[in-house]
């Protein structure tokens, strides 16, 4: 039989993230929304009710506030120009708190070196790395999705690396864990992107957080 008319009911639903520093405001739908559907017949001999679940694809929150290195040698020179490649965690270079700038981003973007920087200072940092890192406070343990980052940077959350430095490799998941969790990323500063880094996007989460 054909059918008339499906009805669909959303169960109510808000994601905190609990913290301000997200571009976007909660409540978020980045998390799966239980969804309750029913089809009707259009002679209404017969209903059939079933339960799916669907996403915001447009919902994300991006990490606002940063610290932020200065240019430093690229642990992996033998890439340039090609970017940093995969350099296992422990052998990345550590940068001291004090040695860290606060930065908060401009349309998602870091700024890699200072706008004013003359042609010398462009050209010496061209082809180095900076060290960029956040936290977000979870309230809860939760898995979450990320993408959408600038080509040329080793993405880790926790000390796990996400995705890949390769064209198309700019998503992944990691685990959040109940407390702080550190995403931090080692990046490749390039004059062709205008020495500006996009940040990773949290675009989907297991549950609240």
């Amino acid at each position: 039989a054909a059918i008339s008319k499906v009805v669909v009911s959303a169960i109510r639903y808000t994601c905190d993230c609990g913290t301000a520093q997200y571009s976007a405001k909660p409540p978020l739908t980045l998390v799966p929304i239980p969804i309750t559907c029913t089809l009707t017949a259009a002679d209404g001999s017969w209903t059939l009710e079933f339960t799916t679940r669907a996403i915001n694809p447009w919902a994300e929150a991006t990490p606002k506030d940063w610290l932020v290195s200065a240019p430093m040698e690229n642990p992996n020179p033998t890439m340039h120009p090609a970017g940093i490649g995969y350099v296992k965690y422990e052998d990345l270079p550590k940068v001291a708190a004090d040695q860290l700038t606060e930065q908060t981003t401009q349309d998602k973007k870091l700024t890699l070196i200072p706008a004013e920087a003359d042609a010398n200072a462009q050209a010496a940092a061209d082809g180095q790395v900076v060290y960029a890192v956040t936290t977000i406070n979870a309230k809860n343990p939760a898995r979450i999705g990320l993408k959408s980052w600038s080509q040329g940077a080793l993405v880790f959350v926790n000390g796990r690396l996400i995705g890949t430095n390769q064209a198309r490799g700019q998503w992944g998941f990691a685990e959040l864990n109940e407390g702080e969790n550190r995403i931090e990323c080692w990046i490749y500063v390039s004059k062709r992107n205008q020495f500006q880094f996009k940040v990773p996007s949290i675009t989907w989460a297991s549950e609240a957080f």
